[in-house]
């Protein structure tokens, strides 16, 4: 609700910490690090794409990349391969899925140490409210999501807090994961 809606509907300060519980802390057992694979390879969780025993190895490297802190992204592009091939089947898949996902492993394997760098941020404490703040409004300029609603028939902007506007699903299920990835981006053109 932060995400799209703002401070009116919920503080910056509750939405980190709900960051902060959606990322928890995967390095603390095998099963937390399962459930953040999971979700951050979603899109990609589907009978069509590999075989079931490929799509295991996948997830379980994407795991231990969490679990351990160490992500091989040679390993993490040689496990996704076969969840690409044939690219037309991929595409129809998260098409399919309303999703989005990268096109190609190698696009997925900087996605994911890009997400896990955003994690490890959230996690250490070192993301602060203005910082989470700074980067909603960098992805609402980006994204044209105040611009692109329509106002609602009694005039009001969609986005006020008068009227929320709809974000679909979809979208909704990947705010988390778009802030993650938004947090690490930024973090990678941080000057060191």
């Amino acid at each position: 609700m932060w995400f799209y809606w703002g401070d009116d509907w919920v503080p910056t300060h509750q939405a980190l910490r709900a960051l902060a519980t959606h990322v928890g802390d995967p390095r603390s057992t095998k099963a937390q690090a399962l459930e953040g694979a999971r979700q951050l390879i979603a899109p990609l969780d589907d009978p069509r794409l590999g075989t079931p025993h490929l799509r295991r190895q996948f997830l379980h490297a994407v795991r231990d990349a969490l679990y351990t802190g160490v992500f091989n992204e040679e390993v993490i592009v040689a496990k996704a391969r076969t969840l690409f091939d044939p690219p037309e089947l991929h595409r129809a898949v998260v098409r399919s899925r309303e999703a989005t996902a990268p096109a190609t492993p190698q696009a997925l394997a900087f996605e994911l140490r890009v997400k896990m760098l955003g994690a490890a941020l959230v996690a250490s404490g070192k993301v602060r409210a203005s910082r989470l703040e700074a980067v909603r409004e960098q992805w609402r300029t980006q994204s044209g999501w105040m611009e692109k609603k329509k106002t609602a028939g009694t005039g009001t902007p969609v986005g006020s807090s008068s009227d929320p506007g709809q974000p679909t699903p979809a979208q909704i299920a990947t705010s988390g994961g778009r802030l993650l990835f938004a947090l690490g981006a930024q973090s990678l053109a941080l000057p060191k």
